[in-house]
C-alpha cells in the first residue's frame, strides 16, 4: 500500500515562518488619526434601511413533481369525457307546450290493437294488443308516455299510463266511464279527465304514478277540459248547476268558459253563458296568454274568438275575408301560436283551412271532405297537418297536409278508424 505526502499538511508551518510577528511602523498614527473622528451614525447607510442578511444562502432548486400533475390532469380529462358521453347519452326531452320534433303516430286499428307507425318511414310497432276495449291513446307532453282509455258505459273501467312503446303499464286510482275528454298535465305527472261521476260529466285529476285521484268539486255539468302552461286548467262548463253542457241547442247558450286551478280551487268565470255560445273546442295559446273558442249562435253560426287572460278581453277574429256564408265547429292553435286550424264548411264543399291569429285570408288545404266526416290536428313542429278522411264505417285515409296550401300533400300507408294521436320529441332528434 502506497501512501502520499499532502502539500495541505505543510501549510500552517510555512504561515506562520512568513508572517512578520510584528506590529507595523504606522500603527500609532492610524489610532490618532481615527480618534478624532466619531462613528457614522447607522441611518446614513441606505444599504441598511431595508432588512438585508447577507449570511442567507439561496434555496437550492429542485425538479418539479409534473408526474403527478400529469397524472390528475388525464383523470380530469376522463371524467369529462364520461360527462359528456353521459349527457349526450340522456334523451332530449320536448317543451311542454310549443314547438316539438315530430315522433311517431300512435292509434287504435279496426281490430282493437293500439299500434305506433313512423310517419317517415311507415316502420310499425304493437303497443297494445287488442284487449280490454282500449280508445285512441293520448301522448304525454313530454313523449315519453301514453294514456290508455278503456271503454265503460255501464260500469267504471281504468285508465292506464304506460310508456310510448307499452311498457310499464300503471293503473291509475279510480273508476272511469263515459269519458269524454283526457289532457296532461304540463309537468305530466297528472291526468285531467271528464267522466262520468254520480250521474254528471265532471272532471278528476289522477297522478300518473297511479297513486291518488280527486273530483274537482264544481256545480255544472263540464264539456271540454284544456290545461294552461301555468298548471290551471280551461274549462267550458255548465255556468250553474242543472244546465247541460252543451245542450240539444247551442244556441240557447248553456256553457260558460272558467280557468280553476288543477284542485279545484280559484273556479274564475271568464265568460258567463249568455255571452259564450261556446261549442266543441277550447285551445289554450302555446304560451299561455289567450284562449281559443268556437262561437256559435243565430247569425254567428261558428266564429272565432281569443279570449285574453291578462286584459280579460274577448274579441272576434276578423273574417271580412271568409267566404258568404260559412260556418266553423273546431278550432286549434298552431305550435307556434301563429296560426289556426280550422274546419271550414261552405256552400260548396268543406275542407280544412288555416287562417293567422291576427286574422286575415283563410287558405283551404286537403281535398274536399267525404260525405262521412273528418278530423285532423297539427303536427308537433307546426309545418304540416295530419288529416283522417273517412271511408267506410271502419276504415279512413291518413294524409299529411301543407298547412300553406301548396298541395305538397301525401297520403300515408295506413287506414285509421281514428285520429292518431302524434307523439312529442325533442326539436332536432
Amino acid at each position: 500500500m502506497t501512501t502520499f505526502d499532502r502539500f495541505e499538511r505543510s501549510i500552517p508551518e510555512l504561515m506562520t515562518e512568513l508572517a512578520p510577528a510584528r506590529v507595523p511602523d504606522y500603527f500609532d498614527d492610524l489610532l490618532r488619526q481615527t480618534a478624532t473622528h466619531r462613528q457614522r451614525p447607522a441611518w446614513s447607510y441606505p444599504e441598511r434601511w431595508l432588512p438585508v442578511d447577507i449570511t442567507a444562502r439561496p434555496l437550492a432548486m429542485r425538479s418539479f413533481p409534473w408526474r403527478p400533475l400529469a397524472i390528475l390532469a388525464l383523470i380530469a380529462l376522463l371524467l369529462a369525457a364520461g360527462l359528456v358521453v353521459y349527457v349526450g347519452s340522456q334523451s332530449r326531452l320536448p317543451p311542454p307546450f310549443g314547438v316539438a320534433g315530430n315522433g311517431v303516430l300512435v292509434y287504435r286499428d279496426a281490430d282493437g290493437a293500439i299500434v305506433s307507425v313512423d310517419p317517415t318511414s311507415g316502420s310499425r310497432a304493437t303497443v297494445a294488443p287488442a284487449a280490454g276495449g282500449l280508445g285512441t291513446p293520448v301522448a304525454s307532453r313530454d313523449g315519453r308516455r301514453i294514456a290508455l282509455v278503456t271503454f265503460a258505459s255501464t260500469r267504471s273501467g281504468r285508465i292506464f299510463v304506460a310508456g310510448i312503446d307499452g311498457s310499464d303499464r300503471i293503473p291509475l286510482a279510480g273508476g272511469y266511464r263515459e269519458v269524454d275528454a283526457v289532457d296532461w298535465s304540463p309537468d305530466d305527472t297528472h291526468l285531467a279527465i271528464v267522466s262520468n261521476v254520480a250521474g254528471i260529466q265532471a272532471i278528476t285529476v289522477a297522478a300518473t304514478d297511479g297513486s291518488a285521484s280527486t273530483s274537482l268539486p264544481l256545480d255544472g255539468q263540464v264539456a271540454q277540459i284544456a290545461y294552461l302552461p301555468d298548471g290551471r286548467l280551461a274549462v267550458m262548463a255548465a255556468d250553474r248547476q242543472g244546465f247541460s253542457c252543451p245542450g240539444d241547442d247551442p244556441t240557447i247558450a248553456p256553457c260558460a268558459l272558467f280557468v280553476v286551478n288543477a284542485d279545484g280551487t280559484g273556479l274564475d268565470r271568464l265568460i258567463g253563458a249568455g255571452d259564450f255560445h261556446g261549442i266543441n273546442t277550447i285551445t289554450p295559446a302555446p304560451d299561455g296568454t289567450s284562449i281559443l273558442w268556437v262561437e256559435w249562435k243565430t247569425g254567428a253560426e261558428g266564429r272565432l274568438h281569443l279570449f285574453d287572460l291578462a286584459t280579460r278581453t274577448d274579441r272576434r277574429i276578423a273574417d271580412d275575408t271568409f267566404p258568404v256564408p260559412y260556418s266553423i265547429n273546431r278550432a286549434w292553435f298552431s305550435p307556434d301560436g301563429g296560426s289556426i286550424l280550422f274546419d271550414l264548411f261552405e256552400k260548396d264543399g268543406d275542407h280544412w283551412a288555416v287562417v293567422p291569429t291576427a286574422g286575415g285570408s283563410p287558405v283551404r288545404i286537403g281535398q274536399q271532405w267525404p260525405r262521412n266526416g273528418t278530423d285532423a290536428a297539427w303536427a308537433p313542429d307546426g309545418r304540416s297537418v295530419i288529416a283522417r278522411y273517412q271511408t267506410g264505417d271502419a276504415t279512413s285515409e291518413l294524409w299529411i297536409l301543407d298547412p300553406s296550401g301548396g298541395g305538397a300533400d301525401r297520403r300515408l300507408d295506413v287506414e285509421v278508424p281514428d285520429l292518431p294521436n302524434w307523439q312529442r320529441i325533442a326539436p332536432g332528434r
